[in-house]
């Protein structure tokens, strides 16, 4: 799933934005600054349309014997659906016209 959703990631321009890193088993798709934007601007964006489409993710990719390939292609094909969302934001300076909410703050802040 790390390898499919990083030719993703490359073919939408987010290589910039997003990452991929972890065991296969225990993926996640990593979030940093990019085009003015905070990784929790970002993240906002990528939550608010995963949930959209009927998937819950924060994410990572926590698979379990109960995930079928079915699982893991609805994944995919969301990405698929929202990469483009997340380019078109960034790239085009467009965050505040996709989120219908505040963006996420960090709840522990270093002193």
């Amino acid at each position: 799933m790390l390898e499919e959703t990083a030719k993703l990631i490359d073919a939408n321009g987010l290589g910039d934005s997003l990452s991929t890193c972890g065991h296969p088993t225990w993926g996640f798709v990593l979030i940093k600054d990019s085009g003015g934007y905070s990784s929790f601007e970002i993240k906002t964006l990528f939550m608010q349309e995963m949930q959209a489409r009927g998937v819950l993710s924060f994410g990572t990719h926590n698979l379990n014997y109960a995930h079928g390939e079915s699982d893991i292609d609805q994944v995919l094909k969301v990405y698929g659906e929202v990469f483009p969302i997340l380019a078109d934001a960034i790239h085009n300076r467009a965050m505040k016209q996709y989120l219908r909410c505040e963006p996420l703050v960090p709840l522990f802040k270093v002193r």
